[in-house]
């Protein structure tokens, strides 16, 4: 690939198969993520933390009242569903916002949907903007640059944790997307260390925190880039990196203007988040993250293209140009900061939190390795076998990334075509539950209408969209996370592990638990849980009116009537 020039009929022949399999990799990712958007809704319990607020936006209340994670990302999802609301009245399906609320409330699969596909949207230009940041920190367009971006576009797409979260309504792919322009930014901020870009890497890092508070690690890259600078007076580097430390405040506060506006909640629920003592029990946070980052993460194909381009970006480092050095060394700086922030701070370590630094690892691991053929050929040799093997191997690894890409494609959609157990036992729920029952239920609940919300809808909805809100029930969240003791049935003083009261109610009673959750306070510590013990001895309180049915896809449901008529 080397002595190609630009221009050539060479030149033009590997820019056009580079594009032919740039495609193919980006329908395939496509094919591979799709599944995903059909799962039922409250499958994944962050998203509860995302959907339903985008949905309350609508009602004029843009404070989302929630800073656990910064609100840029159902921000988003409000859009997407607003175009959704915007189909469903052009198409009328509902007649005011107020019957989308009131459908939403029943049959929430349409609002998922969309703010799913705003997921997937982001996914997907994640996957492309891989291949350009390749060739940003590169600093060429070279055919032997194109076919690495390519490689990296990729493994991205065959790293689990990206497909998974394409299709997920969480912050965690946007987080992904901002993080990816953030160290783009602070590259071409370390090419030409301007003004005009000292603003736009601190604005796109506070977007970036925007979407997931850990995402600020990106400052690290906007630092570098000025640090790395060979032609700036340090008072210069001050001042850019000053500006950029204001253009990153005043981004996050557009994002999140309640950091001011509602500062007193912000600074509980941030504080809340940065408290939290590591439960998840196991091996130790480092482990856990080094053992997720090579399987889930990066995935077969990406962890040794990292691992291989990472080696030679510590070569290049010692060894090359002083540009290629600075856009390196920015590239890495954003990703093994977010590693460092992790490490210093493991509450509940899950590999998920490293997603961000994924691709940008991937993009300049790639970069090294072009950059090593390209512009220090010493370093793999001058041999003419080492040659033939850089000018074939690009190609290559697409065609095996490809093959995998339609295998796990095929494993996932053999997969989405099972029937649900959460669509299954709501509509069983649905034909058996009384109007009016009190339900109590486990953190992996399907969607399930709360009678205390229809209300809002009688008299004011028409009679088809009004029919729907029957049966409803009182839903009773026994048990979240750490919480001790069991929840009260409201309006009495019964907590939910006191059955012989519940039995002496005068309404219907029933108690829906899962496997999946047991399974989960199972492994947490300690074993004694409140709610462990509940989901032990809720069996024992009354008999099973609905069984788990086998070989649905999803949590094994079992309903228990704890006050039988």
């Amino acid at each position: 690939m080397r002595g190609v020039s630009e221009g050539t009929p060479g030149e033009a022949r590997h820019r056009r198969w580079a594009r032919i399999a740039l495609a193919a990799v980006l329908l395939l990712a496509l094919w591979f993520r799709l599944p995903g958007l059909a799962e039922d809704p409250a499958s994944f319990r962050d998203e509860l933390s995302y959907v339903p607020k985008a949905v309350r936006y609508g009602g004029g209340d843009l404070n989302p009242h929630y800073f656990h994670n910064p609100p840029l990302a159902s921000y988003l999802m409000f859009g997407a569903i607003g175009a959704d609301y915007a189909v469903a009245r052009a198409t009328g399906t509902v007649a005011s916002a107020l019957e989308y609320k009131a459908r939403y409330l029943v049959e929430p699969e349409s609002a998922f949907l969309a703010a799913r596909l705003m997921a997937l949207l982001a996914g997907m230009v994640s996957l492309l903007h891989v291949g350009r940041l390749v060739r940003v920190i590169a600093g060429t367009d070279a055919p032997a640059v194109r076919w690495m971006g390519v490689a990296a576009v990729a493994g991205a797409a065959l790293s689990p944790l990206h497909a998974e979260k394409s299709a997920q309504a969480t912050n965690e792919i946007f987080a992904v997307l901002a993080m990816q322009f953030a160290v783009h930014a602070a590259v071409i901020a370390a090419r030409r260390p301007t003004w005009r870009a000292a603003l736009a890497a601190g604005a796109m890092t506070g977007i970036a925190t925007g979407t997931k508070y850990t995402c600020v690690a990106a400052a690290a890259g906007a630092a570098t880039a000025f640090l790395c600078a060979s032609d700036l007076r340090w008072k210069d580097r001050l001042v850019r990196l000053t500006g950029a430390g204001l253009a990153c405040i005043a981004a996050f506060l557009v994002v999140c203007p309640w950091a001011v506006l509602d500062a007193e909640t912000f600074r509980a629920h941030v504080a809340n988040q940065a408290g939290l003592i590591d439960r998840s029990g196991g091996d130790d946070a480092l482990s856990r993250y080094a053992g997720s980052l090579l399987d889930e993460g990066l995935g077969t194909f990406g962890a040794p293209v990292a691992g291989l381009g990472i080696a030679l970006a510590i070569r290049l480092a010692a060894m090359g140009r002083h540009d290629i050095r600075a856009r390196i060394a920015t590239a890495a700086a954003g990703p093994v900061s977010l590693a460092i922030l992790l490490l210093s701070h493991p509450t509940l370590a899950y590999g998920r939190y490293l997603l961000p630094a994924l691709p940008c690892v991937l993009a300049f691991a790639c970069a090294a390795i072009a950059a090593t053929w390209t512009s220090e050929p010493r370093l793999v040799g001058a041999a003419g076998g080492a040659r033939s093997f850089f000018r074939f191997a690009p190609p290559a690894a697409v065609t095996i990334a490809c093959a995998l890409l339609v295998a796990g494609g095929a494993k996932a959609r053999s997969v989405s075509g099972v029937p649900s157990s959460r669509a299954e036992t709501s509509a069983w729920m649905r034909a058996s539950v009384p109007d009016g029952a009190i339900v109590l239920t486990d953190l992996s609940a399907p969607w399930l209408f709360d009678i205390r919300l229809r209300a809002e809808f009688e008299g004011r909805v028409r009679p088809e969209i009004a029919a729907k809100l029957r049966p409803a029930w009182t839903l009773v969240r026994v048990y979240d996370y750490f919480q001790d003791p069991p929840a009260k049935i409201p309006g009495t003083e019964i907590r939910a592990d006191d059955f012989a009261a519940i039995r002496a109610m005068p309404e219907r009673v029933f108690a829906l638990v899962s496997d999946d959750a047991r399974d989960v306070f199972g492994k947490l510590p300690p074993a004694d849980y409140p709610c462990a013990r509940w989901h032990a001895a809720v069996r024992e309180a009354g008999p099973t009116v609905h069984e788990p049915i086998e070989g649905l896809r999803g949590p094994r449901y079992r309903l228990i009537e704890l006050n039988p008529r």
